[in-house]
């Protein structure tokens, strides 16, 4: 007989699952980086393949599983739906590490407090794919490469921070002897730190050095 917590669990992991599938299609159809691509479909499988497990074992729990996202996931997958470019790679891989430390927690919950064996064989399934997930989106988090396909200048201040910019303004030519890439770019080039980003603004095949200028 299953308890509320196999209830809540199959509530909270069917919409999980959605989440995931829904944002990984995004990633499909928005990424400009390639390996996000892949991992949005490397997602959109897992999750599909934890959904069927999921909805198995709750029939046979009698738990009805939902089918539709939540106000909550509704909203971050449209917010990403309206993002391209690095913006768009940056929010969807925050959201991935965000969303399967949520999910892990969600899992190990069930593996401890649930009753129904069903319910609770799928938690202790998806735990190690789920890690695997959060493991994998922390290393793309860290090495995003800040090529400059599609970026613009939004792209570029959204991954700056104010106060290390406002550092650098004020003491330019250490920060020009530590970011060269401000003065030269092209389209091939990769890019070590947002700073880089942020000395270029314009879209993709489309390269402009701001003029910070010193004095």
């Amino acid at each position: 007989m299953p308890n509320q917590q196999d209830v809540l669990f199959v509530q909270e992991a069917a919409r999980s699952n959605l989440a995931e599938i829904t944002e990984g299609n995004l990633a499909l159809q928005r990424a400009p980086e390639a390996s996000v691509r892949d991992f949005g479909s490397r997602m959109v499988a897992d999750h599909t393949a934890q959904t069927a497990m999921l909805t198995s074992a709750a029939t046979n729990a009698g738990i009805p599983v939902p089918t539709d996202l939540d106000p909550a996931h509704q909203a971050e997958a449209t917010r990403l739906s309206q993002l391209s470019g690095t913006t768009f790679d940056r929010a969807y891989l925050a959201d991935q590490v965000t969303g399967h430390q949520a999910t892990l927690g969600i899992l190990q919950q069930e593996v401890a407090t649930g009753q129904d064996p069903g319910l609770v064989q799928v938690a202790q399934t998806a735990i190690p794919v789920v890690q695997d997930h959060l493991k994998m989106a922390e290393m793309l988090t860290a090495a995003e490469p800040k090529t400059l396909a599609g970026v613009t200048g939004q792209d570029a201040l959204l991954g700056v921070d104010r106060q290390a910019l406002r550092s650098d303004l004020m003491n330019f030519s250490v920060a020009q002897g530590n970011n060269p890439l401000w003065w030269s770019a092209s389209a091939n080039t990769t890019f070590a730190s947002a700073y880089d980003t942020l000395a270029l603004s314009g879209g993709a095949g489309q390269f402009v050095v701001l003029n910070h200028g010193q004095g």
